[in-house]
């Protein structure tokens, strides 16, 4: 028993005195926050007449290199990919490719080399050498923005190419390259003096050159004179998908006819006899037509297609329906918000169908002040568009109101089977209740516009920069009976007087015509509107003064 108990106490004691031996990493302490900082590099920033292959970069900590051949910018671009490694503080980049003679290049690391506990970037990381005797030192710094919202757009891929180069960003990799920050400013250093042309792309797809299909892009048309450097050049950038529309099937489709083009479609008009009534599809890009029962045979249409770029296109095919045990798209209509200015009370609404529509029964259609007073439906005015998917309707309310009406009652209504599709499915039930106001539960706001432009449209936005409405070359004006909340106020110069907005176009060098947003104090983009206030602080000046300056 006693020999059991002395082996017992003895690993005890073995165990005790191994605890107390290990060494345990402590816990807690402050999260290491700092990025690792380069300490030498070989060739040394700045250095002349490097003729080497490699680049070999000591930090004061271990590190890690990620994505090295998307995230290291070489400028002057390089054809052949970079190899990269690393060893515990060191970085090895090795040129699969000779050198340029007298050229000055510069390799930004960007995001590639972090710390190997907690990731953390090394910050503005650059190493700028010439295979020459002289180092370039001109530089070019701006922004990019989205044209049409203000927006910053980071992560935008800015391309610089020499003047006299007959490719650009449509089909060739920029010479120069650098990437927007997350405030959409950009800044290329050590560039050599001379002439450029510059491009900015979203590059979703990485290849450098841009995808009119789904990004976005711009460019400044005039060229660069690039002597010492250059800043404030700021870079709009749209959407505007310049391929030819091209018509790419038109066909039967169950118990309609589908015409699909290859983009986006902005307007079109169809020319036949007898006419066909027809809608866009969600994708904009394909129409549907609809078969009135009066087309036994085949049909010839012309087909005008307008493009967002407003290219006009001309396509004539002929029309047959099938016969197809598919069902209809269901029939559907929405009534739009409604609101009545207590002081004309003057009613006016809308309403929209997903496919052609015609009355049924009118008498089905009717206003109620209250419970005793119904507005019938031959006081109303209605109008429908071409292809009759939007119905406008107005009614003056003055001659029903009585002193006891109580407009808290106040109601729209449509009777079941009060419309009839073209595919002769009849209408359910609708209703909605105008909201009554005085100018006292609205706000105005008034503008001013400094320019002598002669053409120019003032646009007032909502948050969600839709157009709320819209006034033409009025330099002093206002937007009555808004509701309190915050808008923003924009004006589109019309170049060329044609009553729209264009988006330029980069094959032909053509800009797209400028937009300016009204901004506040703070340089942002909104306008505060409280009930029975006006906020007349909207001042736009056009041209700005902030232009590319040569320092």
């Amino acid at each position: 028993m006693k020999y059991i108990l002395s082996i017992i106490i003895l690993i005890y004691c073995i165990l005790f005195i191994y605890g107390c031996a290990t060494v345990t990493q402590p816990t807690g302490g402050p999260r290491d926050v700092k990025p690792p900082e380069m300490q030498t590099s070989y060739p040394e920033n700045g250095q002349l007449n490097y003729k080497g292959k490699t680049i070999e970069i000591t930090f004061d900590e271990n590190v890690d290199l990620v994505n090295h051949q998307k995230e290291i910018l070489v400028t002057p671009s390089l054809s052949e990919d970079i190899d990269g490694i690393y060893k515990k503080n060191k970085v090895i980049i090795t040129l699969n490719e000779e050198l340029q003679e007298n050229t000055t290049y510069t390799f930004n690391f960007r995001e590639s080399i972090r710390d190997l506990t907690e990731k953390n970037a090394a910050t503005d990381l650059k190493i700028a050498f010439s295979t020459g005797d002289f180092i370039d030192s001109s530089y070019i710094e701006g922004k990019v923005y989205n044209l049409l919202t203000a927006k910053p757009v980071p992560e935008v891929l800015i391309g610089l190419y020499y003047a006299d180069d007959t490719l650009n960003i449509i089909n060739k990799a920029p010479i120069y390259l650098a990437y927007s920050k997350k405030d959409g400013t950009y800044r290329f250093d050590n560039i050599r003096a001379g002439q450029y042309k510059i491009y900015a792309v979203s590059d979703k797809n990485k290849n450098s050159i841009v995808d009119f299909k789904n990004e976005l892009y711009g460019f400044e048309s005039e060229i660069l004179q690039l002597d010492t450097g250059l800043i404030n050049v700021d870079i709009p950038m749209v959407y505007n998908d310049l391929r030819p529309l091209k018509l790419q099937s038109a066909r039967a489709a169950g118990k309609y006819y589908n015409i699909k083009y290859n983009k986006y479609v902005y307007d079109y008009k169809i020319k036949s006899e007898p006419f066909v009534y027809s809608t866009f599809e969600e994708d904009h890009a394909t129409l549907k037509l609809y078969n009135d029962s009066s087309f036994t045979d085949s049909l010839k249409i012309i087909i005008e297609t307008t493009d967002s770029t407003f290219y006009t296109y001309t396509d004539s095919l002929y029309l047959k329906f099938a016969k197809s045990p598919r069902g209809y798209t269901e029939y559907s209509f929405a009534i739009a918000q409604q609101k009545i200015n207590k002081k004309i009370n003057k009613y006016e609404g809308v309403i929209n169908f997903n496919k052609p529509s015609f009355f049924l029964n009118r008498d089905s259609i009717f206003y109620t002040i209250d419970t005793l007073i119904r507005v019938p439906y031959d006081s109303f005015t209605f109008k429908w568009n071409l292809n009759r998917t939007q119905l406008d309707y107005a009614v003056n309310i003055n001659s029903y109101l009585t002193d006891s009406s109580d407009l808290t009652l106040n109601n729209f209504q449509i009777a079941p089977q009060s419309f009839i599709s073209i595919d002769k499915d009849t209408s359910t039930t609708g209703m909605a209740k105008p909201v009554f106001y005085t100018s006292e539960q609205t706000g105005t706001i008034e503008y001013t516009i400094n320019t002598e432009v002669p053409h120019f449209i003032v646009q007032l936005l909502d948050n969600k920069y839709t157009v709320l409405q819209q006034q033409f070359e009025n330099k002093k004006g206002d937007f009555r009976t808004l509701d309190p909340g915050n808008y923003m106020l924009r004006i589109i110069i019309d170049e060329n007087g044609n009553g729209r907005w264009d988006p330029g176009d980069i094959i032909k060098n053509i800009k797209p015509e400028p937009v300016v947003y009204y901004k506040d104090e703070e340089e942002k983009p909104v306008i505060i509107l409280k009930a029975n206030w006006i906020n007349d602080s909207p001042n736009i000046t056009y041209p700005p003064v902030d232009n590319p300056v040569d320092m």
